[in-house]
């Protein structure tokens, strides 16, 4: 269990001091409630204007999960309505959740058209 809270408090660590190599470490490797450490991670980063880690780990999210629900999802909630809501008076924010959300769109948009007998398996 300590690993667990070694891993959430050093992924908001390194939010905090806009350290996007460690983001890159420790995001999604929670082993339980990821998607809420995840989340809590991006609000910090937000909230310290940390873009590099902001952008990050929308990065890892957008590429290795699209969106979808996974350990590099972010969980709906506070902490990701707060980051939203920094967004709109930041546009280095801003323009970050955009390109996620392409990201995101581009991914889902790739599964849809895949062979048919391709989306059986997912």
């Amino acid at each position: 269990m300590r690993n667990l809270f070694d891993t959430a408090g050093k992924l908001e660590q390194a939010a905090k001091d806009n350290d996007p190599d460690a983001c890159s470490e420790y995001f999604g490797k929670a082993k339980s409630g990821n998607i809420f450490v995840n989340s809590k991670a991006l609000r910090i980063a937000a909230e310290n204007k940390s873009y590099e880690a902001f952008e990050r780990m929308l990065e890892i999210s957008g590429k290795d999960a699209c969106g979808i629900s996974s350990e590099y999802s972010f969980a709906l909630g506070k902490d990701l309505d707060t980051v939203y809501e920094l967004a709109e008076t930041d546009e280095r924010l801003c323009a970050a959740l955009a390109h996620y959300e392409e990201q995101i769109d581009e991914g889902i948009d790739s599964i849809v058209t895949l062979p048919n007998n391709l989306q059986f398996f997912l």
